[in-house]
């Protein structure tokens, strides 16, 4: 099997998937291991990289082992750092499974190789999101936004969410110490 063909053979099963309308574990394990040894003859490492995002995305969607699918990402991020849907998968593993520091590390991971201003300005505002909403962290989370204000100032969705974070600040501290004093009184 070339390694050229790989999309083919996995549209070919997805195609009979449709057809048989049920769930055979063996079938997927099959076109896992044919991907497997395409993954073995890629000379690109990027073409690499995208046959194991292939192969952890058929253990995660198809036989629903998670635990194999990370192991397959990482693979894949390992043979191309820069393909980074390998780092979205693995977190949103993570994520469902609140697992927030592994969230957080993969953010960092990818804000290493990534080059693009816009997509780093993205990443800063997901990790702010996840210091916010899930880690109650308002101080991290205002770092990262300011970091992320650094590197695009005129960012409208920054400046609104670095200003709604500084403003239920001192809000929850205000209100926090008249609730203090009245519980004192």
């Amino acid at each position: 099997l070339q390694s050229q063909r790989w999309e083919d053979l996995l549209r070919l099963y997805r195609e009979q998937h449709a057809l048989i309308q049920e769930e055979i574990p063996e079938f997927w394990e099959r076109c896992i291991a044919r991907l497997e040894q395409v993954s073995a003859t890629c000379e690109e490492p990027p073409e690499r990289a995208e046959v194991l995002i292939q192969v952890g995305a058929i253990w995660e969607d198809e036989l629903g082992r998670r635990d194999l699918a990370k192991a397959f990402y990482q693979k894949a991020f390992k043979v191309w750092p820069y393909k980074t849907e390998a780092l979205a998968r693995a977190r949103s593993i993570y994520a469902e499974g609140d697992e927030w520091p592994l969230v957080l590390r993969l953010f960092a991971v990818e804000l290493q190789v990534t080059q693009e201003v816009e997509r780093k300005v993205e990443i800063h505002v997901e990790m702010a999101q996840v210091h916010a909403l899930h880690l109650e962290d308002s101080a991290k989370a205002v770092e990262h936004l300011e970091t992320a204000l650094a590197l695009e100032p005129a960012n409208p969705q920054v400046l609104d969410l670095l200003e709604e974070h500084r403003l239920d600040r001192p809000t929850w501290d205000s209100e926090l110490a008249a609730l203090e004093r009245e519980l004192e009184a």
